[in-house]
């Protein structure tokens, strides 16, 4: 599948789990799942040992996996593996050091090979990473942006008209999985603006943990993106002895029926920002 292809006429969800956490297998069977409660896309973490945007769970996953003896080939044939099976966009997210010290041209035709659709670098802004990501388009795999409360007005129209797929709005400042409260005034403002001028969707993600904290957002986005949580029931399932999958599956559904109680996404034809 080329590009990311968001379902129209909903809200979108997209799941987030860590490359082969908590081991390959049973990632594989959790992302399956994911699909079956609804998820419409699914982003694969890549492994890395300093991951900055992350907070302590998804850094606890990134070091297990790491510390398996991960390599870059497994991320790739698990992607081929879940493409080859899977009828949902495939987004990889990783830092920009392993794709460097892969080599970017042979990372993204590698990632097209084995049937990835979008990237997301979370340490390579749109304006120092342009050659990588002008690359990425023409090759056909979507760049996924992120816009923060931070953002300045300007910055933010030249990433909604840099980004492709979506644009991944960060719900406040600070790593993954913090108890924090979403920036509800930036929501309700700025993206809610952002959103009714933008090409493509604008989902929100970093520390949703429920059906109930997604249900406020939902009017306001075009769809979330759950990560931590989802590795937090991994983790919660291990230590009480309890079936990971069917913990995974009940939070997503919960969360699928949150953003089908919502409004549904508005439908705006491209614009060229300027």
């Amino acid at each position: 599948m080329r590009g990311i292809d968001l379902p129209r006429g909903r809200k979108s969800m997209v799941a987030f789990m860590t490359c082969g956490y908590p081991e390959r297998d049973l990632f594989v069977r959790l992302m399956m799942e994911a699909v079956r409660a609804g998820a419409d896309a699914l982003e694969i973490g890549i492994p890395f040992s300093d991951p900055l945007a992350d907070g302590p769970t998804i850094q606890r996953a990134n070091c297990a996996v790491l510390n398996r003896g991960f390599r870059m080939e497994v991320f790739f044939e698990t992607v081929r593996e879940l493409s080859s099976s899977l009828g949902v966009p495939l987004i990889g997210m990783s830092y920009y050091n392993p794709i460097l010290s892969y080599g970017e041209e042979r990372f993204v035709e590698r990632a097209l090979e084995v049937g990835l659709s979008g990237l997301i670098v979370p340490d390579l802004p749109f304006d120092e990473g342009r050659p990588f990501y002008s690359r990425c388009r023409e090759l056909g795999l979507d760049p996924v942006l992120m816009l923060t409360p931070l953002t300045p007005e300007e910055r933010a129209r030249r990433i909604l008209a840099e980004s492709s797929g979506f644009v991944y709005c960060v719900s406040f400042l600070g790593v993954t999985g913090a108890h924090k409260e979403v920036s509800m005034s930036w929501v309700k403002g700025v993206v809610s603006a952002l959103r009714r001028e933008s090409p493509i969707p604008l989902l929100l993600g970093f520390g949703l943990r429920s059906g109930s904290m997604v249900r406020s957002i939902s009017p306001h986005v075009d769809g979330v993106v759950l990560g931590s949580a989802l590795v937090n029931v991994i983790d919660e399932s291990a230590l009480h002895g309890t079936d990971p999958i069917a913990g995974v599956g009940e939070l997503l559904r919960e969360v699928r029926e949150a953003l089908d109680g919502g409004d549904e996404a508005i439908q705006i034809p491209p614009l060229a920002l300027v």
